[in-house]
């Protein structure tokens, strides 16, 4: 897998992409903001490096009775002396791993994190500070006409070279004990800590590789991930005939929820159309018809003469619980109130049962052809229920 590193060239206009694959260093370029898709392959791991005057990072953790709303809210109201603009006009991104909330302006970082969101990579936003930070916890460096230093608390700060003088007089005044690694041969750096290790200006390959080995640190990515279908194109890689066939799923799936909703609508219509013929058909006299079914089921209820008899079938849930194949026939005469049963050899302990049933039940035996061969009983068994 590919990683990049991205920089702000010197103008804050370009930017420099630096291209790794296992380690080593492919190339670098420098291209506009409009280029990335051309320039970074699908499926890597970008590092996206703002300068770290951009963007405030400062120390905050949340009290495990807070929620992330209202820790936010209270880390706003206690750190808003370092706010320059409206509190609604800074993404606040937080890291729980090492208690760091870093703020930035929504109107520098959307369109960088727009044109990131089309590579279908895995993107990562860092202050720049993060890299030396990363390398030794109180450093600083040059880099591309900034001054970069990184704190011990995960903070940082980066001045152009030409503003830097105020910069330095204020940290030395401010931290006094603040003696970085110095990764650079700049003179003005190098006088302003004549204490710290000074050694000679580290490439920056080895920054990038050490940040790139270095799994346990967990800055605040300002990343914003968003579902992007040119994203998606590019990190499943479809050739024409795939992308083609993917559009057609899509469609539908958003189709037929619309064409299934038509068909029932289409039903439901044919089924109100058929019960109002049947109700003209049943009362062609009505000339107001507003519920047919309503009206067709009171009509039919109006016309009933009598109540049917109450017939008793409790034993047949009886009979069918037995669950016996041998009943080669059963059949029913409501009018006589009759019952004809047919056996084929069913056991005698099976006919025992049957016969206390009837008893139970009170049905009375009208003829009985049964013959009894082995223990097996067969032949015809007419029965009449009561009739109430």
């Amino acid at each position: 897998m590919k990683h990049y590193f991205i920089h702000a060239c010197k103008s804050n206009e370009n930017f420099e992409v630096h291209e790794y694959l296992n380690g080593q260093l492919l190339s670098s370029s420098e291209i506009e903001l409009d280029q990335f898709q051309n320039a970074i392959a699908t499926n890597s791991i970008v590092n996206f490096l703002l300068p770290s005057n951009q963007c405030i990072t400062l120390k905050g953790s949340n009290n495990e009775s807070e929620t992330d709303e209202q820790f936010k809210a209270r880390f706003l109201m206690e750190n808003e002396y370092e706010l320059i603009d409206d509190i609604s006009n800074y993404l606040f991104v937080h890291s729980r791993e090492m208690e760091l909330v870093t703020l930035i302006d929504k109107k520098l970082i959307e369109p960088i994190n727009d044109s990131l969101n089309e590579l279908g990579c895995d993107i990562r936003i860092f202050p720049e500070h993060c890299l030396l930070f990363a390398y030794s916890k109180d450093a600083c460096m040059d880099f591309n006409g900034r001054f970069i230093f990184s704190f011990k608390d995960g903070s940082g700060f980066s001045i152009n070279e030409i503003d830097s003088e105020g910069y330095l007089s204020l940290l030395k005044r401010e931290n006094p004990d603040y003696n970085p690694r110095c990764m650079s041969e700049n003179k003005m750096l190098r006088d302003a800590f004549p204490k710290s290790r000074n050694e000679e200006k580290s490439a920056l390959a080895d920054l990038h590789g050490h940040f790139m080995s270095e799994q346990q640190l967990s800055f605040p990515n300002i990343f914003q991930k968003r579902l992007s279908f040119r994203s998606i194109y590019r990190r499943f890689d479809f050739s024409s005939n795939q992308l083609g066939l993917s559009l057609l799923l899509i469609l539908s799936l958003v189709a037929l929820p619309v064409i299934n909703l038509s068909i029932m609508h289409s039903y439901e219509g044919e089924y109100r159309e058929k019960i109002k013929r049947t109700f003209s058909s049943i009362n062609p006299n009505s000339r107001r018809v507003i519920n047919p079914r309503a009206q067709m089921d009171e009509l039919l209820s109006n016309q009933i003469p009598s109540q049917p008899n109450n017939i008793d079938l409790s034993a047949f849930t009886y009979l069918s619980a037995l669950n016996m194949e041998d009943i080669s026939r059963t059949s029913i005469d409501f009018e006589k109130a009759t019952i004809e049963l047919e056996f084929n050899g069913i056991g005698q302990m099976k006919y025992t049962l049957i016969e206390r049933l009837i008893e139970e039940f009170g049905l009375s035996i009208l003829t009985n052809d049964l013959v009894t061969v082995d223990s097996k009983v067969s032949g015809i068994l007419k029965l009449e229920y009561p009739n109430e």
